[in-house]
């Protein structure tokens, strides 16, 4: 998906720098945390997470709206080790409900990962900057387990109990996984994926990437 910064955090305190991500944790432990819990980074990257991009201090921030606050608490329980600052909320006019969120702890570690979802040059424009897309590579999908892709599902996928057939006296159940942000190959590379991968036959509903698997 494509990366989406977001503003509006709330104050900092003397331990986190200017967008609230903590500073402290030694890179020893967040590298042993990165390599240990690759394919849940991965799975959330490929998602909604997003990583800021600076140097030593990058960091990956999760967030999610209201509706999904168990999901950030989840996260949470996960990256604590290595997000010292527990999740928080600002008021999203936008969305009309709060967003739940929480950075990790500053780290060169995080601009590794940064980079492996950051492979092309294709950027779009937000608040008057040119922003990167993430990219789907094979190397990436190779690392990505069942719990990985569980993250991968909550943030971006549906599923739908009796969606409609277009033959009216039939009904089928279907799961849609949104990678809008991704090429039309990328998106490929998906679907072949989870045929090796799930023996799932997934189907691409359009170029903008939306693809959905019965």
């Amino acid at each position: 998906m494509a990366e989406t910064p977001v503003s509006g955090y709330s104050a900092r305190t003397s331990q986190e720098d200017a967008m609230g991500r903590p500073k402290l944790v030694d890179t020893l432990t967040v590298r042993k945390f990165v390599n240990k819990t690759r394919s849940i980074i991965y799975g959330t990257m490929l998602g909604d997470s997003y990583i800021m991009s600076r140097g030593t201090g990058s960091a990956l921030r999760v967030l999610h709206a209201e509706d999904q606050k168990d999901l950030v608490m989840h996260k949470y329980e996960i990256f604590q080790k290595v997000a010292p600052t527990p999740p928080r909320s600002f008021p999203h006019e936008k969305w009309g409900q709060p967003k739940w969120y929480f950075w990790t702890a500053c780290d060169v570690e995080w601009q590794k990962v940064w980079s492996v979802f950051h492979q092309n040059c294709r950027t779009y424009r937000w608040n008057g900057q040119n922003v990167r897309y993430k990219v789907v590579t094979k190397q990436i999908l190779k690392e990505i387990d069942d719990h990985g892709f569980a993250m991968w599902i909550m943030d971006d996928g549906n599923y739908t109990y009796g969606h409609q057939h277009r033959d009216p006296s039939k009904q089928m159940n279907v799961f849609r996984l949104h990678t809008n942000g991704y090429t039309f190959d990328e998106t490929a590379l998906i679907v072949r994926w989870l045929k090796d991968r799930y023996d799932v036959a997934a189907t691409i509903l359009n170029v903008t990437g939306k693809i959905s698997g019965g």
